[in-house]
């Protein structure tokens, strides 16, 4: 296949569609060109112009709140890319919790987060309890901002939906990250935006 270099007009309708958020595959179809090229040509030449014309970060919203509180409720009418532990916790070895692959778990969803963000969204949600400072701290980066969808639900609305589901096995983790939990200051929340 031979390599056809862009025409500057091309160029800057991709890089112009590029700061509107618009994904990599969408550029590349209404270039006529394929994805590696679209990425190509707005990574050569943001870093050209990163100087002139500075890029706002992309969003990752982290929900924050106890089991059954209702924030994948939320995540999912935002219409925004999930990126679930529980889900890859599933998908990795079929079990709710299993502590030896929590490594693996966290590491995919890393890995998620970041993709999606390469793939050209601007903001993806981490649907994941992150009740405590060190869990939401793990998840700063220079690639993105935070914001964080608190879901404020008392333990015992939490406690009542366990109880409906016939889920026991829930309920000593529901009060475990009762007792940890960290509330997300305005501090927190200042450092984040930044």
């Amino acid at each position: 296949m031979t390599y056809i270099e862009p025409t500057r007009e091309d160029r800057d309708k991709a890089i112009s569609m590029r700061k509107k958020g618009m994904p990599f595959e969408e550029i590349a179809l209404e270039l006529g060109i394929g994805v590696k090229e679209a990425f190509d040509i707005c990574a050569i030449n943001t870093k050209v112009d990163a100087a002139a014309t500075p890029v706002k970060k992309p969003m990752l919203i982290l929900t924050v709140g106890l089991p059954l509180s209702g924030k994948s409720t939320w995540a999912l009418r935002q219409e925004v890319p999930i990126v679930c532990p529980d889900a890859v916790r599933l998908a990795v070895h079929g079990e709710r919790y299993l502590a030896p692959a929590e490594p693996v778990v966290w590491m995919v969803a890393r890995y998620m987060v970041e993709a999606l963000f390469l793939a050209g969204h601007p903001k993806v949600i981490l649907d994941a309890t992150n009740n405590t400072r060190k869990r939401r701290d793990a998840w700063q980066s220079d690639k993105w901002r935070i914001e964080f969808q608190v879901v404020e639900t008392s333990i015992a609305t939490c406690l009542k939906r366990a109880q409906d589901a016939g889920d026991e096995e829930i309920i000593p983790v529901i009060e475990r990250m009762w007792a940890e939990r960290e509330v997300v200051t305005l501090k927190e929340r200042e450092e984040a935006v930044s």
